[in-house]
Parts: C-alpha cells; structure tokens; sequence
C-alpha cells in the first residue's frame, strides 16, 4: 500500500494530464463544455501568475524621437487601447551606451539607465541618488570594476568628434539590486556583474539627462498585468495581439525603429535588450535612411560597431 502511494506521488503530474486529457475528450463528445474550457482557463491564467516576472511582462522599444514627450503619450495612447478592458501598468525607462574617460585617462564603454522605478529596484549603499544631469549613481559591481568611488569623475565624450569637449559626470551613489531577476532590469547581466557587451554599468542618471546625445537612447515602455485572473485572461491575450500593431500606429514611417518585444511577444523581436544599446539589430535594408524590422537571422544578432554609413543603432 506505502509503495502504491509512493508511487502515485512521484506520478502525480501525469496524473493531473491524464485527467485533463479525459475532461477534453469528454467535452470534445460533446458534455461538460463548460467545465473543460474552464479548466484550460485557470490553467493558463494560474501558468501566468507563477511565471517568472520577465515572462509576464511586453515591450515596445523604439528610438528616442526628438519630442519625447509627444511619443511617450502617444505609445501610452495606443497601449491603452490595445489592452482596452485589461488592467495593466506601463513603465518607461530610456537607456543609451556612451564612451567615458576617467581623470586618469582610462576610456571604457558606459551603459546609462534613466528609469524612475531605481530607487524602489536598488538599494543605495553610499551617497544619493542623481539629482542633476551631470550625476550617476553607478552599480556597486561596476565601480569596483573600474576603480571609482563616490566624488569619482568620469567625462562622457562623443565617439564621431572626439577632440570636442565632454560632459563631466560624477559619482554620487553606489548601489546594489534587491532583486535581480526583478523583470524592470530586463535581464540585464551588468547589475550583478557590473558589465554586460563589454559595457560598464548600469550608471543610473537624472530623469532626462540622456535626451541631448549624439544618437538617440532607446526607450523601453514595459507592459505588465497588474494582476493575474481569469477574469484577466482574455483581456490580455486579446491586448498582447493589438500590440502588434502599435509600431505601424505610432511610427509608420519607421523613424524611430519602433518594435514589440519581450516573453509575452512575437518570437522575432527586432533589438537586443536596451541596457545593451547602442548595440543591436542593424538594418539589412540598402538605404541608409531606413530601417528594417529584425528577422530570426542571426545576423541581426552582431557585436560589432555599425556597418559604414551608419552612426546609430537601427
């Protein structure tokens, strides 16, 4: 009897399959409809809720257009409308990768991060968080990687006039992740490692302080389900496929690159997680004033600078 048990335990989710598989084939004979949809429902909105957070969640990545505001409430407007009837929360953050000398003369690549969610994903463990354009509060794996510390100051230069004058950044805060795999880092290596690319960081900055650079920073609006029911389910299938069609909404020009990623999304996502801009999907398309969305290639997979002709990631 024990062994049986035992037995029976150990098979417990073939079990749960089997009896799942009898519910179908009793509805597809046409009794118990209602329960065998039911069943399949819980099932995938109880699949959703025990996800890991980056698989609840869906992008919309773009390049940063020079009225960031008018695009930022333009791309809410058409999440709003996609998932009309679903209870979802929109995050923005803005990510770029600049070249930085130290005053000692060392040069390496620094990933930025503005995104106001930091001071509730991190914890500070010496000075402040940015107040000023012209402050970073870098991640504690990232200053020991590079010798800086609090007061350290790194100047930010553009790579195309290097000769020019930069922006003088200084380090006011050290900290570290709570949660890693929290789903806003879009999982992003660096916040553990201090590097992800061979890009230092991440180095979070002042709310607006990256929209004067030489190429637009890449912009990430995260759509996640406030909560997860049954109730919630259709909804959010139904949202999840009007997404599709926002970057034709919002950017039919395709200035701006606009794409739909993340777990949640279409497989073929067009660009590489924005903590790793500028790196990403370059265009395969022959003009250079336009481009294209990203296939499974993987040649839109490089780790390399842009071809000739091309100053900024597509």
């Amino acid at each position: 009897m024990a062994f049986a048990v035992r037995r029976a335990g150990e098979h417990v989710g073939r079990l749960a399959l089997i009896a799942l598989l009898v519910a179908l084939l009793v509805a597809a004979l046409g009794g118990l409809d209602a329960l065998a949809d039911r069943m399949i429902s819980e099932g995938a909105a109880q699949m959703l809720a025990d996800a890991e957070p980056d698989a609840r969640s869906v992008r919309v990545v773009a390049d940063q257009a020079e009225d960031a505001e008018a695009q930022d409430a333009a791309v809410r407007d058409a999440i709003s409308s996609a998932f009309s009837g679903a209870d979802v929360v929109v995050s923005r953050r803005v990510a770029a990768t600049m070249p930085v000398t130290t005053d000692a003369g060392q040069t390496f690549r620094l990933g930025l991060l503005d995104d106001e969610r930091a001071p509730d994903l991190a914890t500070l463990e010496e000075g402040t968080w940015p107040a000023s354009d012209t402050q970073i509060a870098l991640a504690g794996a990232a200053a020991d990687r590079q010798g800086l510390a609090i007061g350290s100051k790194v100047t930010m230069f553009d790579p195309l006039t290097p000769d020019e004058d930069g922006i003088a950044l200084t380090v006011v805060g050290i900290w570290t992740p709570d949660d890693p795999a929290d789903a806003a880092w879009q999982g992003d290596p660096s916040v553990v490692s201090g590097e992800s690319d061979g890009a230092t960081g991440p180095a979070v900055i002042a709310a607006g302080a990256l929209d004067d650079l030489p190429d637009p920073p890449v912009v990430t609006w995260e759509v996640a389900p406030a909560g997860v029911g049954l109730a919630d389910l259709a909804a959010l299938q139904s949202g999840v496929r009007a997404l599709r069609g926002v970057p034709d909404a919002v950017d039919p020009e395709h200035d701006h690159a606009m794409d739909v990623g993340g777990a949640s999304a279409p497989p073929c996502s067009g660009r590489r997680s924005p903590s790793q801009a500028p790196v990403g999907c370059w265009s395969l398309r022959s003009s250079p004033s336009r481009c294209s969305a990203c296939s499974c290639s993987p040649s839109c997979w490089p780790h390399s600078p842009p071809p000739a002709g091309r100053s900024s990631c597509c």
